[in-house]
């Protein structure tokens, strides 16, 4: 950690024939300490939510998994979820190998590293390609008829108290 010191003279009241004594702050320090090449050993870590990420084409339902690694800082990987998704498919696994990708990186608040400038695009590229990909299947039968129930029932002119 550095010992970085600067200055700070207070001017403001220069005109009133006040003076006041400079003070001596430390800086912040911006580099990081700790180990880079673990999460952090604390309950839940990584975390797993489901939430709604904003795009052009309306909100998509993603599947992120959340880590805090033991140098303090946090990293989000998503997953955008398909509206169906076949018996047994686990999105926590696939937002995990995308979280772990982060371990060992120099990725900063002020933008992402080398190696994640490469994969962010790439992983919104395979995301959408496997949305149009499952969009493009027939939809399950039990999910036809669950639709075309729902459709009949909005058509009819029978009033259904609530």
């Amino acid at each position: 950690m550095s010992n970085n010191r600067f200055e700070i003279i207070d001017r403001r009241r220069q005109n009133k024939g006040e003076t006041a004594a400079p003070e001596i702050i430390s800086a912040a320090a911006t580099e990081t300490t700790g180990n880079k090449s673990t999460w952090k050993d604390v309950p839940n870590n990584p975390a797993y939510m489901v939430v709604l990420v904003g795009s052009n084409a309306g909100p998509l339902v993603s599947g992120r998994a959340i880590g805090l690694r033991a140098d303090e800082k946090f990293f989000i990987a998503d997953y955008f979820l398909p509206p169906i998704y076949p018996e047994h498919f686990d999105w926590t696994v696939e937002s995990r190998k995308r979280l772990d990708t982060f371990l060992d990186c120099d990725c900063t608040s002020a933008g992402p590293c080398g190696v994640h400038e490469m994969y962010l695009p790439q992983w919104l590229e395979q995301d959408k390609q496997r949305l149009e990909m499952i969009g493009s299947r027939p939809v399950p039968e039990p999910v036809e008829v669950m639709m075309k129930a729902d459709q009949a029932r909005r058509a009819s002119q029978i009033a259904i108290p609530r």
